[in-house]
């Protein structure tokens, strides 16, 4: 599983750069904007095409899904634990699938199924966030899991098969943003991670 996450800002022609990665076989795109309005992101994703709504993911503003088509809601740490359990599980049960973000590998292994994955990180130190350091490979441990676990933080093409093998997917957010070159960076980045090893 390739994730990518939205840059946090507002972007010049965003919305045909992320047209571009989804045909170029991106998996999921998670929309965080959060200090975007809800007409921000609104019109963010009117601009992607509507056969790709279901593979977004909405980490504010989740309000907006059920015009859109999209089934998929992120937690962050703060409002999983802000919300009841049961809000989670209602949203669940209504057939959202859910993921959140969490920090360590203690918190990992506190979640339940509620959530299809969880973010973990940083693995690496962060692009995107300076002095956002690696946790260490107390992150890249054998984890007792109940949901996936998937790596941010600090992904690119020259440490992403470090990862292989020990997560269920990985989230890209700096390595595509941060770079001159977007596209040629995500289409390396993909193709590491979905190679097989001999």
């Amino acid at each position: 599983m390739l994730i990518l996450i939205s840059n946090p800002t507002r972007l010049v022609e965003e919305a045909t750069l992320i047209n571009h990665f989804f045909d170029e076989g991106l998996d999921l795109f998670h929309i965080r904007k959060p200090q975007d309005s809800e007409q921000d992101v609104k019109s963010l994703i009117e601009k992607i095409d509507s056969k790709y709504h279901m593979q977004i993911s909405l980490h504010q503003h989740h309000e907006l899904a059920d015009n859109y088509g999209i089934n998929r809601l992120h937690f962050n740490e703060y409002l999983r634990r802000d919300q009841a359990k049961e809000v989670a599980q209602i949203l669940k049960n209504k057939g959202y699938q859910l993921s959140t973000s969490v920090h360590s590998a203690e918190d990992f292994e506190l979640l339940n199924n509620t959530f299809s994955y969880s973010l973990i990180g940083p693995v690496f130190d962060s692009i995107s966030k300076p002095g956002y350091i690696a946790k260490g490979d107390d992150l890249i441990a054998s984890f007792q899991k109940s949901t996936k676990a998937v790596a941010i933080g600090g992904i690119q093409a020259s440490n992403i098969h470090r990862l292989k093998g020990r997560f269920d997917g990985v989230a890209i957010l700096g390595a595509v943003w941060c770079s001159e070159t977007p596209i040629s960076n995500f289409l390396q980045i993909r193709k590491i991670w979905n190679t097989k090893d001999p």
